[in-house]
């Protein structure tokens, strides 16, 4: 029963991942490359080195706030059927033990010959770049926007890895999904649009794309420029104040 309770919470965090991700621009992620693991600390549940690690998705694309930069990001989907640990030291004990399952899968893929693969054939910029997205969402319907970071916040986190890991609980899905179901409502054309920030000095790097780089997906800000004859103009989500905060023309 175990078993096939752990199958169908891992199909329901697939088809709900799968959702988020294509509507964020990311549905071109490569899905289920294995990865081999190459360190010895890395252990399976029998206390064994691992021989691989399983990726759900990895997507890369080029940096639009760093000159010369393609992103590769690994990303870790996890579902909880029915709501998220009532306990707060419980959530913080299963996020830890998240953060560090992506950051052994990071620690290996920077030397696998399946990444390695990937990125040559994406051409891919002079510096690459190594990232994670967990995708941790549950179902609960009576409280489907659950925001768990201000619990996660209080976390003394002690990785020695330097690799960011961006997360996207209930409650920034929830976000991302009213913005996108606001934008199919005003049936324009409309692409994301990127501010002038980080160490970008290219003045031919594109302002506006059609997928989220991770920096605005951490975001409780989403500009977005919508196209309509002539008329241009940009419209500035604010996550909790309301869907639509600002808009002004450009």
């Amino acid at each position: 029963m175990a078993g096939e309770k752990s199958k169908t919470s891992g199909e329901v965090g697939e088809k709900i991942a799968a959702g988020i991700l294509e509507r964020i621009g990311w549905s071109n992620s490569l899905k289920n490359i294995p990865v081999k693991c190459n360190t010895p600390s890395h252990k399976n549940t029998n206390g064994n080195q691992r021989s691989t690690h399983g990726e759900d998705r990895v997507f890369l694309y080029n940096n639009p706030f760093h000159d010369a930069r393609t992103d590769v990001v690994h990303i870790s989907v996890k579902n909880k059927l029915g709501s998220y640990p009532a306990s707060e030291m419980t959530l913080r004990r299963e996020f830890k033990e998240h953060l560090a399952e992506i950051h052994e899968v990071i620690e290996c893929a920077r030397y696998s010959e399946e990444i390695s693969q990937a990125t040559t054939h994406f051409k891919a910029r002079k510096n690459i770049s190594h990232s994670g997205l967990l995708i941790w969402v549950h179902n609960d319907e009576d409280n489907i926007e659950s925001d768990i970071k201000p619990i996660l916040a209080k976390i003394r986190l002690e990785q020695d890895s330097d690799v960011p890991v961006y997360l996207i609980d209930s409650g920034r899905a929830g976000f991302l999904m009213k913005v996108m179901d606001d934008l199919a409502r005003r049936n324009k054309n409309w692409l994301f649009f990127f501010p002038i920030i980080g160490t970008v000095t290219t003045v031919d790097e594109a302002r506006t794309g059609s997928f989220l780089p991770l920096e605005i997906i951490a975001s409780d800000v989403l500009p977005v420029v919508t196209y309509e004859g002539e008329k241009t103009e940009m419209i500035i989500y604010a996550n909790r104040l309301c869907c639509t905060s600002r808009k002004k023309s450009i």
